[in-house]
Order: C-alpha cells, then structure tokens, then sequence
C-alpha cells in the first residue's frame, strides 16, 4: 500500500498546492512500524517541493502538529533510538557533549521536542539525571505516557498503517 493522503490538494498561494501523506509506516526488517508525515508540494504540474516539510504542513495544517511531534517515533510512540538519541541530546544540555560544544544550537529545545516535555521539565531532569542507566530509567517511565499519546493520536487522525504487511508479536 502507498503512503496514505491525509490532507489532499489545498491551494497555498502563487499557484502552489499541499498534499500531505501519514501514517504508520511498516519496512520489513524494522522492529515496528513508525508515525511519518510528509508532504508533496506542486507549483502547477511540476514538483516544487516534498519530504518532511513539518513547519509548512504546520502552517497549513495546524491540527497536524501532534503527528508531526511523532514523526519517527515506533506505534507505541517511542522515540527512535530514544536511550541513545535522547542521552546524546540530554548530554548536550547537560553541557558534557563533546560533539555539541559551542554549536549555537538550542539544546533544550531539541530535547525537549524528542521526548515530548516541557523546557522546564528538561532542565529538572538535566539536574537529576547522572548517567546513561539513570537516563534509561527515565525512559522506561516514559513508555507509558508515550504510548498513550500516540494511540490517542492514531485515533483522532483515523492513522492506518502502510508498507509492508506487519503481524504484531
């Protein structure tokens, strides 16, 4: 099955039109199948634009930004790679990163985005969390509140899976 449209066709001026794909994408071979939102933009007939694009499927498309905080993560909406990302990222706030060091980049909103909680929330937790196994346990408190987020937002935007046929273990 092809990516499923979400939103088809809408004019976004100078002879522009969205369409937006989602939903749950299953690859054989990965563990589970993941959220993905993307979009294709045309001017006319011809490509103009297409991929994630999230901040001009935001702009167009404001009821999508709970997808799009989604995007890559597992059904169960887990993060990808969420020990290993997010203690990159959570290390980068932490200012220990040695390949984040003076970027000019906003840590604790990048962090803040992957695990989905708020800057405050981010800055309690780079104050408490001392290690990768204190920051893997952290994580597996998450699970809970993930994965409710994310079967409350297959629900809403009716989200069905695409790809290649999955059979949950």
């Amino acid at each position: 099955m092809s990516e499923p449209i979400i939103r088809k066709n809408k004019s976004i001026g100078k002879n522009l039109n969205m369409t937006v794909y989602g939903g749950l994408h299953y690859i054989r071979g990965n563990k589970k199948p993941y959220f993905s939102i993307t979009a294709d933009i045309k001017e006319g007939h011809r490509d103009y634009m297409s991929g994630c694009c999230h901040e001009d499927i935001e702009k167009v498309y404001p009821e999508l930004s709970d997808v799009i905080a989604l995007h890559l993560s597992d059904i169960n909406g887990e993060p990808s790679y969420a020990i290993e990302n997010g203690y990159h990222w959570l290390t980068a706030v932490q200012g220990n990163n040695q390949w984040e060091k003076d970027t000019g980049k906003d840590y604790v909103d990048i962090f803040s985005h992957y695990v989905r909680i708020s800057r405050d929330d981010v800055i309690a937790l780079s104050e408490r969390i001392k290690d990768k196994g204190e920051f893997s346990e952290w994580v597996n408190t998450q699970k809970p509140r993930w994965e409710q987020e994310a079967q409350s937002i297959i629900k809403k935007h009716n989200l069905v899976l695409f790809g290649d046929y999955y059979k949950e273990e």
